[in-house]
C-alpha cells in the first residue's frame, strides 16, 4: 500500500516475476551515480515533484525523512542497516555530535544536500544492496514543519498519487486523490481509481462473507492458518486468487558443538530425515517445502536449489540411515529442539519434526526459547533451533546477513564462509554479491549447518471487476498502484 501515497528515491518496476525486482528511479530522475569504490551514491531529484499541500519536495526533505528514522526514542521502524551504513553503528559515526542524544532529530553528516535537487550518501563501507534500502517507507521525504513525531504515521504527508482522508479510524482508512501529484513526474504509478478504502484486521470468516456479498475487491493472507487455507481453497475464491513466493524462509539451525551434531554426517542425517515430515496444518497453500536456505526469488531467479535432492522422498530414509551409520550413531541420538515462544506455526513444525526424527531414532526434546535467546542459542545447550527470516529487500544479502549473526555462525561457519561473507559485504556489484551469497548457501548446506523447512507464500484474492491485476514478487501482494476497475470509479 505504501506506493499509493509515498514516493522514494528508487522503487521497484511494476512487473511480474524477476522483472519486478528491478530498481527504477522514482523521485530520482535516474539511477544513482556511484563513486568512491561503492561508498558514495549521488541522486538528482525530478522537477515538479510536490507534497499534498503543493510544496516542492527537495533533497532536504528526503534527508530529513531518513534522519527521523534514527530518533529511536520516539519513533518505530528504524532501519538497523541504515544506522550501520549512515549513522552510529559498528562501522560509522555519521551523527553530528552536537545533535546526538538531545531528544531532537539527529543530523547526519553522512548525507549531504549541495542543492535542492541533489542528495549524496557517504557510506562507511560498500554495500551492494544499499539502493534497495532507499525503496523503504522510512526513506520517503518528510516536511520538517509537518513532522508530528510518533503520530506522523497516522497521517503522513503524501508525496504519491493519493492522500489520507481525514476520517481515518483504527479499522479503516480512505485514500483520495492528491491533486498535487503529477503523472508526468511519475513513470511507475497508474493511479486509476479515484479513491480506495483499506480495511485492517479482517479475519478469514469476515473476508469470506464480504467476498460472497461482492463488497470487497482485494483480500490478502500471508500467515499459515487453517481458516485462511479453507477460505482460499473454495472454488469461487481460488479461481480469483494468485499465489506468490514472498521470500520468507523458515529453517532450523544446527549447533555444531552439541553432542551428536558435532559430526557433519549426523547433521546431514537430520536434514534428510526432517524432509519426510508432514506439512503443518494450514500451510499447504502458504508455504513451499524448502530445499536450501536461499529461496528461488530475487534478481537472478536462479531457480530452486536442491543440493540434498530433498524432493526425492523415496530415497531420504535410506540416506538418513546411511549418514547415521557413517557418524557412528546407527541407533540415533538425542537432541534438544528450540521453538520460539508464541510462534504457533513453529510449534507445530517442531512437533512434526520430533515425530519424523524419532522414526530414525533421533529423539528431539522440545524447549521453548524466548526471543532474546535466539541470537545466543549456542550457549543454551540447544541442538536445533527453529528460526525464520523475512527479508526486507529482494537480494540474498538480506538472508545471509541474518544467518551470519548469533551463536550458529560463530560456531558453525568455517573460515571459508566468513571470507565469502566479508567479500560479499564489501562488494558493491549486486550480481557479484549474489554469486558470493549463493556460494555461502552452498557451503552451509554442504556442512549441514541448517535444515531448510519452508519458503513462505502469500495468497491474494481479486474481484472480477478489477483490471491490471499484477502480483508483485517483492511486495508479495497485488501491485495496488496498477489496479483499475471496469467502468472506472
Amino acid at each position: 500500500m505504501q506506493r499509493l501515497y509515498t514516493r522514494t528515491l528508487l522503487t521497484y518496476r511494476s512487473a511480474v516475476g524477476s522483472r519486478g525486482t528491478d530498481l527504477v528511479p522514482d523521485l530520482a530522475v535516474a539511477a544513482p551515480v556511484v563513486g568512491d569504490h561503492g561508498k558514495k551514491y549521488t541522486f538528482t531529484l525530478r522537477e515538479g515533484v510536490k507534497f499534498e499541500d503543493g510544496k516542492p519536495i527537495t533533497s532536504k526533505d528526503v534527508k530529513y525523512g531518513i534522519e527521523r528514522t534514527f530518533a529511536h526514542d520516539d519513533l518505530s521502524g528504524s532501519s538497523a542497516l541504515l544506522a550501520d551504513l549512515l549513522g552510529p553503528g559498528p562501522n560509522s559515526s555519521g551523527l553530528n555530535s552536537k545533535r546526538k542524544n538531545t531528544g531532537k532529530k539527529p543530523e547526519l553528516r553522512t548525507i549531504s544536500t549541495p542543492d535542492e535537487k541533489t542528495i549524496v550518501f557517504h557510506l562507511a563501507e560498500p554495500f551492494s544492496a544499499f539502493p534497495h534500502l532507499l525503496t523503504q517507507g522510512g526513506t520517503a521525504p518528510v516536511p520538517r514543519r509537518q513532522d508530528t513525531g510518533a503520530a506522523y504515521g497516522v497521517h503522513p504527508v503524501s508525496s504519491g498519487p493519493y492522500r489520507f482522508a481525514a476520517d481515518r479510524t483504527d479499522k479503516e482508512v480512505r485514500l483520495v486523490r492528491n491533486r498535487h501529484w503529477d503523472q508526468m513526474t511519475d513513470p511507475v504509478r497508474k493511479a486509476l481509481p479515484d479513491r480506495l478504502t483499506v480495511v485492517f484486521g479482517t479475519g478469514a470468516d469476515e473476508l469470506g462473507e464480504r467476498i460472497a456479498k461482492g463488497d470487497i475487491d482485494v483480500g490478502y493472507a500471508g500467515t499459515a492458518d487453517a481458516d485462511w487455507e479453507e477460505l482460499f481453497a473454495r472454488r469461487e475464491v481460488k479461481e480469483r486468487s494468485e499465489n506468490v513466493l514472498s521470500g520468507a524462509t523458515r529453517y532450523a539451525v544446527l549447533n555444531t558443538k552439541a553432542p551428536g551434531l558435532d559430526n557433519t554426517h549426523c547433521r546431514r542425517a537430520v536434514i534428510y530425515q526432517a524432509a519426510l515430515r508432514n506439512t503443518p496444518t494450514g500451510a499447504a497453500l502458504l508455504t513451499d517445502r524448502a530445499t536450501s536456505i536461499l529461496p528461488p526469488t530475487g534478481p537472478d531467479q536462479a531457480g530452486k536449489r536442491d543440493p540434498y535432492r530433498l524432493t526425492e522422498r523415496r530415497t531420504l530414509s535410506g540416506k538418513a540411515k546411511a549418514e547415521l551409520k557413517e557418524c557412528g550413531k546407527e541407533k540415533g541420538f538425542e537432541l534438544s529442539l528450540g521453538v520460539p515462544a508464541g510462534d504457533r506455526a513453529a510449534a507445530e513444525e517442531a512437533r512434526n519434526l520430533r515425530s519424523t526424527l524419532a522414526d530414525a531414532g533421533i529423539q528431539a526434546k522440545l524447549q521453548t526459547v524466548r526471543a532474546g535467546q535466539l541470537a545466543t542459542s549456542g550457549s543454551t545447550g540447544l541442538g536445533m533451533l527453529i528460526d525464520s527470516v523475512e527479508p526486507a529487500y529482494p537480494a540474498s544479502t538480506a538472508i545471509v546477513r541474518h544467518l551470519s549473526h548469533g551463536a550458529a555462525a560463530e560456531r558453525g561457519w568455517d573460515r571459508h564462509m566468513k571470507d565469502l561473507l566479508a567479500a560479499a559485504t564489501r562488494q558493491w556489484d549486486p550480481s557479484r554479491a549474489e554469486d558470493l551469497n549463493r556460494q555461502i548457501d552452498q557451503r552451509a548446506m554442504e556442512r549441514g549447518l541448517y535444515v531448510p523447512l519452508s519458503w513462505g507464500r502469500t495468497l491474494n484474492y481479486h474481484a472480477p471487476r478489477l483490471t491490471n491485476v499484477l502480483v508483485h514478487q517483492v511486495l508479495g501482494t497485488l501491485d495496488f498502484q496498477a489496479l483499475g476497475v471496469f467502468g472506472g470509479g
